[in-house]
């Protein structure tokens, strides 16, 4: 695949996972992928796609809307496509999540076989707590 179709496939990617289509969005991830993630977050280190699945369908169950991925910056070479990206997306409990993020896409035959995702953990780290507090407040409270 040429650099051009290559970043044509992680935008893509991108586009659909923002419009809210998880099984759409990751119609584009191989079955083989390996989704890599930064840190010591529950969900750090070499993620295979059933369970990357589950990871995003997770974390957007704490968003009121569907978060997004706004790219501030793309570049391709061959079969990679580095984005530098930021987040944009509030909690059901009123975190506002504004994280920043390089993900380093692979890309082969028109699917996403890797992804090694760099973000400020201690930010995601913060949404997890903020929703963990909200979980055992409505514990209490009920």
């Amino acid at each position: 695949m040429s650099s051009d179709e290559s970043k044509q496939i992680a935008m893509e990617y991108i586009e659909r996972f923002n419009a809210g289509d998880i099984a759409h969005a990751h119609e584009l991830l191989d079955d083989d992928l390996v989704w890599w993630v930064a840190g010591d977050l529950p969900f750090s280190g070499d993620i295979r796609k059933p369970e990357f699945r589950k990871n995003n369908e997770m974390i957007v169950g704490l968003f009121k809307t569907f978060p997004k991925w706004i790219v501030d910056s793309a570049i391709a070479e061959g079969d990679k496509v580095a984005v530098i990206a930021h987040s944009a997306g509030d909690t059901i409990d009123g975190f506002e999540y504004r994280n920043k993020y390089h993900i380093l896409f692979t890309v082969r035959d028109g699917k996403i076989i890797r992804a090694d995702e760099y973000m400020d953990t201690k930010h995601c780290w913060d949404l997890l707590a903020s929703f963990d507090a909200a979980q055992q407040h409505a514990k209490t409270e009920g």
